[in-house]
C-alpha cells in the first residue's frame, strides 16, 4: 500500500474534497499542516499508484485553475 499526498490551502479544501470524491477517491485522510494549509493523504495499492497519481495531479490542476479563474 502506498499513499499519495497533497498539501492544499484551507480555502480550497472543500472544492478539493468534492473533486476527489467525484473522481472515486472515497478514502482519504485530512491532516492540519502549517498555517492555513491541510495535507490530504490518499491510500492506493501499489498496482494503482502510477495511474491514480496522474488522476490526482489532474484534479489538483483542475482545482487550481478553478480558483485562478475566479480571481
Amino acid at each position: 500500500m502506498k499513499k499519495i499526498g497533497i498539501v492544499c490551502d484551507n480555502y480550497k479544501l472543500e472544492k478539493m474534497k468534492t473533486e476527489l470524491i467525484g473522481h472515486g477517491f472515497e478514502e482519504f485522510e485530512e491532516i492540519p499542516y502549517f498555517g492555513d494549509t491541510t495535507a490530504i493523504k490518499i491510500p492506493v495499492t501499489n498496482e494503482e499508484f502510477e495511474e491514480k497519481k496522474k488522476t490526482v495531479f489532474a484534479i489538483v490542476n483542475l482545482v487550481e485553475y478553478h480558483f485562478k479563474r475566479s480571481n
